[in-house]
């Protein structure tokens, strides 16, 4: 009875390792049929700064969202609400910082720890960078 109990723990144990491999290399396949669609790893890699302005209306007033990044890891976050920057956000390769009301703080660790790691602009080729993780 003890050989049948263990036996088929093994067998469910083994089945459930074997499926998050599956899992998982299906997972870095769709990343990278969306890397492809989006021009390829070469084009992607070769993306060193990015520059995004979205606006939106809040209480009837103009809001900008402005995120710059540059590669490897740095790069920096502002919200400019009526024509004023009301909180900026930056990180430097090694250290976060944030801005509000013009005071300079160093971010919270926990906030930044992510950026860390980051290689590229686009997220998608550090999921699929093993050394990252």
């Amino acid at each position: 009875m003890k050989f049948t109990i263990t036996f088929s723990t093994l067998l469910i144990t083994t089945g459930f390792l074997f499926s998050q491999n599956n899992t998982t290399d299906q997972a870095v396949q769709m990343i990278e049929k969306s890397i492809k669609a989006q021009g390829g790893k070469d084009f992607l890699k070769n993306i060193k700064t990015l520059y995004s302005n979205s606006e939106t209306v809040m209480d009837g007033r103009n809001v900008k969202w402005v995120t710059k990044e540059m590669a490897p890891n740095k790069g920096s976050f502002e919200i400019v609400y009526q024509g004023r920057v009301v909180y900026q956000s930056f990180y430097d390769g090694k250290t976060g910082y944030d801005v509000v009301n013009g005071q300079k703080t160093i971010a919270d660790k926990d906030e930044v720890k992510d950026k860390v790691y980051r290689k590229h602009i686009m997220n998608s080729l550090d999921y699929i960078d093993p050394t990252l993780y």
